[in-house]
């Protein structure tokens, strides 16, 4: 991709990269200077996944997140990394979704009770970002029987755990179409 150096008041989005100063290889890449990061004009921005679970799932979701960075080089955001305490969880999981490139949401028995997994699939959704559910324990139709029905989600944009492998090569060939 052809790198530019842009001036501060014509900044496109998309060609935006912003350093995460975590010492964690795992901490993704968030595109808002807010957060105390130092923001960097003139790169391409890098291809990030919002991964998104319940809190009871988090090791799963450590998981997936581990694979997604090893696997396809992709940057992740995922709550466990990217907000520390003291933040405002609102405005991080917003400057996350609108920062990253899709979602991945892992849909148990556990997290499809909770209120900002089905926000953050609705935001990805407003958003018009690619999101992918990955169910685990439970079926489409018990989240449609018992959950108040599929909303967004439906057969073509969802995976069973056992084919997150699948997944990741996927998403591999959309993070080198990225780069290219």
């Amino acid at each position: 991709a052809r790198r530019t150096r842009l001036w501060p008041d014509m900044v496109d989005a998309r060609r935006l990269q912003v350093r995460h100063l975590s010492a964690n290889p795992l901490a993704p890449t968030c595109r808002h200077a807010q957060f105390n990061q130092e923001l960097l004009l003139g790169e391409i921005m890098p291809y990030n996944v919002f991964v998104s679970h319940g809190w009871h799932d988090r090791w799963i979701a450590r998981q997936m997140a581990s694979s997604i960075v090893a696997e396809t080089g992709a940057q992740v955001f995922i709550d466990i990394f990217d907000i520390q305490s003291g933040d405002r969880i609102e405005q991080r999981v917003h400057a996350g979704l609108s920062g990253c490139t899709e979602l991945v949401s892992l849909l148990t028995p556990w997290s499809v009770d909770r209120n900002w997994v089905w926000s953050e699939m609705a935001g990805a959704w407003a958003l018009r970002k690619r999101y992918v559910g990955v169910i685990y324990g439970l079926s489409l139709e018990e989240i449609e029987k018992n959950h108040g029905g599929l909303a967004m989600l439906s057969p073509t944009n969802v995976i069973g755990l056992n084919e997150f492998d699948t997944y990741l090569v996927e998403l591999g060939k959309r993070v080198s179409a990225a780069d290219a």
